[in-house]
């Protein structure tokens, strides 16, 4: 499937995504703990163009963490995060802090 087509249904299938490491040229600090949405997906769909991003962070460009998504019963609710940078286009989203919140 192609990888914008993929991330379109995972947004249109309810699924709340976030940024929780980047390993890539051009992926910074600013998109730790971001949510995966169309505003996303349009930014992925360019750095596919300009850097050979895979969109989907297939090639270890990020990685990602669920929060919630329909087959859930509780969502998972994050209550404290650190950014941790090794440079300019590496890092995490350390989770300190979490809980499980009923829908």
């Amino acid at each position: 499937m192609n990888q914008i087509t993929y991330l379109r249904q995972v947004v249109k299938e309810g699924m709340e995504v976030i940024v929780t490491k980047i390993a890539c040229y051009k992926l910074d600090e600013d998109w730790l703990g971001k949510k995966i949405d169309e505003e996303m997906i349009v930014k992925l769909e360019k750095l596919e163009r300009e850097v050979r991003l895979n969109p989907a962070g297939e090639g270890g460009e990020y990685e990602t963490l669920v929060l919630d998504m329909p087959l859930f019963k509780n969502k998972i609710k994050i209550e404290k995060s650190t950014k941790k940078m090794e440079n300019e286009f590496t890092g995490e989203l350390v989770i300190e802090k979490a809980k499980l919140i009923e829908k």
